[in-house]
């Protein structure tokens, strides 16, 4: 799991308003700091309650916050199936 400076940096170079940054920052932080990284199932679980968790506050902001969001969340999607050798969707 990166770590909220890296996160925050990507955020930052997306065009994300501060605000969003901020929530978005707040929750991975928070998530961060609960999950066993020891552990890969734990791991798992954490990322996905973490992306819901990210899903619902991303719905409260700006529609173009929005928009960005969700080219982030598509590239993101594409770098895992990349990286674990899964076919493009």
């Amino acid at each position: 799991m990166e770590s909220v400076e890296s996160v925050t940096a990507q955020l930052n170079a997306s065009g994300l308003s501060q605000s969003a940054i901020d929530g978005f920052s707040r929750l991975w932080t928070a998530a961060h700091g609960k999950i066993d990284h020891s552990n890969k199932e734990a791991v798992v679980a954490g990322v996905k309650a973490l992306i819901g968790e990210i899903s619902e506050f991303m719905k409260t902001q700006s529609e173009a916050d929005q928009a960005i969001y969700n080219v982030i969340i598509e590239k993101k999607k594409a770098e895992f199936r990349a990286a674990n050798g899964l076919p493009p969707q």
